[in-house]
Order: C-alpha cells, then structure tokens, then sequence
C-alpha cells in the first residue's frame, strides 16, 4: 500500500502541487477581498463595544439598525438613541454619542420583571457582574482621557467671595467653563485666575450664570 501511495504522489506530483498553489491562491484572494470588502463596510464608522445581558436580547438604534448582542459595532458618528429588549424584562433605552472623542458604548443589563425571568437573571449572575466590571473599566478610561484632555479641572473648582470657577464635561470628553460673579468686573477677576494657573478661558465654552446677557434680552 505505501508502494502504491508512492506511485501515485509521484505520478500526480505536479497535479497535486498545482492543485494545491491554486488553492493557497484562492484562500489569499478570498482573505483579501473579506478584508477590503470589511474595510469598506466599516469605512466613516466608529466602534462601539457592546454587551448586554440576556445576551439574546434585541439591541436596536434609534435609527432601526440593528447591533450585535456582544463584541463591537460599527456605527456612523452621531447622537442616537439604543433599544435593548427582551420578552420578560424591562426594556431600557439610553443616548448613545457616537464620534472620535467619545468613549462611547453599549453595556446593557435588563431587570427581571417575569417569574421565569427573575429565576433567569438569579442563575446568571456571573454575567450582570462582568457587565459590571466593563463598565468600569470603561469609565476608568473615560476619566483618563477626560482628565488628560482637560488638565484644567485639576485646579477647579475655584472659589471666591465675588466669584467661582466650575466646569460641566460633556459626552465627547470636552468641558463648559461655569463661571459666576457678582459683577463685570468679578467675572474678569475669575479669567485672570484662570490665565494666572496657566490655562486660556478662550480655549474653552463659558457659560456665565446670574449673568443676562443684554444682547439676548426680550
């Protein structure tokens, strides 16, 4: 028998190699023409990991365009709204702000309202507790990059008799500049505070409160 097997490989040896250079070839272009194809799918998108739990849950965006249960999505920068439901849970929505500053994503766990989804949700609590841990981890690494973006917030807030210097951040990891004084004059005390810790107010939004503007006055 090891005769005959000899025989044949090297009868049909050039056969044999040829067939199988063609398919390495076809398994290279086919691998190619995936990666260009995903590429292309994927092309102006974001990534967004998800998971929710029941991972057989529909996760949806406000757009109707349905997402993957677990892993990334791949979606068009803006501001959405998602969807995640499932028959015995109550079903939450939450906003979604897609772009390249936002660390956004889809950590999702629903609550048992159902008899036979609440004996569920006790026997997989292993799952609601990593859903958990992601998001930590993720708003861990929101703050690092909030904090490392906007290094003024390490001197806010400031506070005065005749002014105060306070900050809202925002979903792309940008921060409004609150300030409020008692007067024109405590408002421009307050920026040159800032200036003098080294930080230009012109860099950032401001919003003046206890101030009218009269410009916008009815």
């Amino acid at each position: 028998m090891d005769y005959e097997l000899s025989y044949y490989l090297g009868k049909y040896r050039r056969q044999l190699l040829a067939g199988l250079i063609v398919c390495v070839v076809l398994v290279v272009g086919m691998t190619i023409w995936y990666n260009i194809w995903l590429a292309q799918q994927r092309a102006g998108k974001i990534a967004v990991p998800v998971q929710v739990v029941p991972t057989d849950a529909s996760v949806t965006l406000s757009t109707g365009q349905p997402l993957p249960q677990s892993g990334t999505a791949y979606i068009v920068p803006g501001t959405y709204k998602v969807t995640v439901k499932k028959e015995g849970f109550d079903s939450q929505t939450r906003d979604l702000r897609v772009s390249d500053n936002a660390l956004g994503y889809i950590y999702i766990g629903l609550v048992a309202r159902s008899d036979d989804a609440k004996a569920w949700q006790a026997r997989h609590q292993a799952e609601y507790q990593h859903l958990e841990t992601l998001t930590v981890a993720r708003n861990r690494d929101y703050n690092a990059l909030f904090e490392s973006t906007n290094p003024i917030v390490n001197v806010l807030p400031i506070k005065d008799p005749y002014y105060s210097v306070d900050y809202q951040n925002h979903d792309d990891a940008s921060v409004e500049l609150v300030i409020w004084g008692t007067s024109p004059h405590s408002r421009q005390a307050a920026l040159s505070m800032l200036r003098s810790k080294g930080y230009d107010p012109t860099d950032y939004r401001i919003r003046y409160d206890g101030f009218d503007n009269p410009l916008e006055a009815q």
